[in-house]
């Protein structure tokens, strides 16, 4: 009689995960430039920012992984923002909604337009809070219907601009 034991390997543990809450895109150059804001381990922690960059989106997520000692976790994400030069680039715009598509993310994530570029805006906390976290609230508390995912892509593939359709800024650093 034979037992076999088989175990995940390629699974990672929670403390080796860093859990992206925000998820910054820009075009620069004809390059993708991801920069995650991973979250701390609670809403007040100083949030933790990894940059990435890539001819498209997987390879600038991989590059960002690649910037810390943590594996990248978007399953939690709760805003993307993308930069202006890459709202402006429709063809770019809509190949990052497939990879995010394909993704497999939650369709309720915050799709937001930055007015320069998304680096700038993830970057810093807001009122001392995760930007992800904090965006997420603030639309929530406000009652302020934000673009989804969902309604983005579903937006590019019935022909509709991207930045037209990805209205809503985000709130100002002070609110």
């Amino acid at each position: 009689m034979f037992v076999i034991l088989s175990a995940c390997r390629d699974r990672v543990q929670l403390e080796d995960r860093g859990f992206v809450l925000a998820l910054g895109i820009d075009l620069q150059d004809n390059k993708i430039v991801v920069t995650a804001c991973e979250a701390g381990s609670n809403d007040k922690e100083v949030q933790s920012i990894k940059k990435g960059l890539g001819n498209n989106f997987t390879e600038a997520f991989s590059d960002a992984n690649k910037n810390t000692n943590k594996k990248l976790y978007i399953g939690h994400m709760k805003v993307v923002v993308f930069g202006k030069n890459l709202i402006e680039n429709q063809i770019c715009a809509e190949e990052i909604l497939k990879e995010l598509e394909r993704a497999d993310l939650s369709r309720k994530i915050i799709v937001l337009a930055a007015e320069k570029t998304a680096a700038d805006e993830i970057k810093d906390p807001r009122d001392g809070q995760n930007f992800g976290a904090y965006v997420s609230k603030y639309f929530k508390n406000n009652h302020i219907k934000a673009k989804t995912l969902e309604e983005a892509i579903d937006d590019a593939w019935h022909g509709k601009k991207i930045k037209e359709t990805i209205t809503y800024k985000l709130p100002s650093k002070g609110k």
